[in-house]
């Protein structure tokens, strides 16, 4: 098993080459022959950090995890419809359903096949997502378990939207969050985000666990801010902007 203080070296040498605001406004602005190669040398950089960071570790499944939930959805869609949808797999997750426990996707398709609601094959599988998390979580420290209790709180919000609560809802499920100037779609999910990584990045400074998984959900925040400046640019749509993840940088 890889040594906590053995990553946290790694991390912590890692840390200074986060980009700050002004240079992620640079890089963002950097000319790209297309979006797709930006985003190719992105998760490039992602998959380079798993290697580097994660070989045998506990923390592993809590980082990755949602890759594969993903992409479990993705192909059981795939095989459902007989379409293909590849281009909507992560890099990092798993891409054949042979490579998933074979009872969670038999009952994934078989809730299909009863409602032939995608909505609640989504559900199911989300729900399962979460199951496996706070099962993982369990020996972890305070800011990781917070960090999934938030997760669990926004599926649980996101399932029981009501457009007619939705600002007295946030409020009182999420106690502090930054609430959105406006209530549409892409702002809440920007906030809601910030919110359960800031539970993570509490646990930035310590010696424990979170301030590995702190690190990786900023490297990750960056990526995605990298892809929305370009996009904002690119596309001549400043507004996209406002929809920036909050990182430690």
């Amino acid at each position: 098993m890889t040594g906590l203080g053995f990553l946290l070296g790694r991390v912590r040498s890692r840390e200074a080459r986060l980009l700050t605001a002004a240079e992620l406004n640079k890089a963002g602005s950097a000319e790209a022959e297309t979006f797709e190669q930006l985003e190719d040398k992105l998760n490039q950089e992602l998959a380079d950090l798993r290697r580097a960071l994660f070989q045998d570790t506990d923390l592993a499944d809590i980082c990755w995890l949602k890759y594969d939930f993903h992409n479990l959805k993705i192909l059981l869609k795939e095989k459902l419809t007989e379409q293909s949808l590849d281009h909507y797999l992560l890099p990092l997750g798993k891409d054949s359903l042979a490579d998933f426990d074979q009872t969670l996707t038999r009952r994934a398709a078989e809730i299909y096949e009863k409602t032939a609601d995608f909505c609640q094959l989504d559900y199911f599988v989300d729900q399962e997502y979460l199951r496996a998390l706070q099962a993982l979580a369990k020996k972890q420290d305070r800011y990781i378990q917070a960090y999934i209790r938030a997760q669990a709180a926004i599926a649980e919000y996101k399932y029981n939207y009501d457009p007619a609560a939705a600002a007295e809802t946030l409020r009182q499920k999420f106690p502090g969050i930054e609430m959105p100037d406006t209530l549409d779609e892409g702002a809440v999910e920007k906030a809601l985000e910030d919110y359960a990584n800031k539970q993570l990045f509490a646990g930035r400074y310590g010696c424990g666990a979170a301030a590995i998984l702190a690190f990786v959900q900023a490297k990750e925040n960056e990526i995605k801010n990298l892809k929305i400046l370009y996009l904002s640019r690119s596309r001549a749509l400043p507004d996209l902007q406002k929809y920036l993840r909050y990182s430690y940088v």
